[in-house]
Order: structure tokens, then sequence, then C-alpha cells
């Protein structure tokens, strides 16, 4: 006999475990259960949500920690601040570079060497 992977639910249908098993019983069900839920009930049918996450407490933030995350944020800023002044002189270098082409070009137009 083949075994089946299953999974196992307790008295009231709530899911206790995984396992393969050589035959089925009445606490086993061969049904995938889908992935989210907080709590997998089988209500005879289907998989479906048992119960509720417990509410999300934030945990409070020391002021070392506090201080640590304003720093690596100022040192992000610096580092983004940074990477924006190389941008602006390589445009400037550029636009730099195409007035000087322009000068070139007008001064040529009007020595009539074009």
């Amino acid at each position: 006999m083949e075994e089946r992977f299953v999974r196992i639910i307790d008295e009231d249908g709530y899911m206790i475990g995984e396992a393969f098993v050589k035959r089925l019983t009445h606490n086993t069900i061969p049904h995938r259960c889908p992935g989210g839920l907080y709590k997998p009930r089988w209500n005879g049918e289907e998989w479906v949500e048992g119960g509720e996450p417990p509410p999300y407490e934030p945990r409070p933030v020391s002021d070392r920690e506090r201080l640590e995350i304003a720093e690596s944020d100022n040192a992000f800023l610096l580092y983004d601040a940074m990477q924006k002044e190389v941008k602006l002189m390589e445009t400037e270098g550029k636009l730099a570079e195409t007035e000087q082409i322009n000068a070139e070009l007008l001064y040529a137009v009007m020595m009539g060497g074009m």
C-alpha cells in the first residue's frame, strides 16, 4: 500500500500536523491546505480560517536604537546627496561642452566658414 501525504486534525477540525500515512482515518485529510491561514480548520468540506492572530503590539524602541536608526538614515541621505551632486557635475560638464561646440559653430558661421 502506497503512503499518502495528509494533514492531521484534532476533534474540532484544527490542523495539528502533517504526515505520510498508509491509510486514511477520520482525522487525516488528504486535501491540500491553502497558505495564508493563521489557524487552519477543516469544516468537513474545505479548509477555513479557524482563528485570528494576536493583535500586533509594537515593542518600545530604546533611545540607543533611535540613535542608530537616525545615524543610518543620515548616512543614507548623505550618500544619496553625494550621488546626485556627482550626476549634477556630470550634467554641467556636458552642458559646458555643448555650449563650447555651439560657440565654435556660431563663430564659424559668422566668419563664413560654413
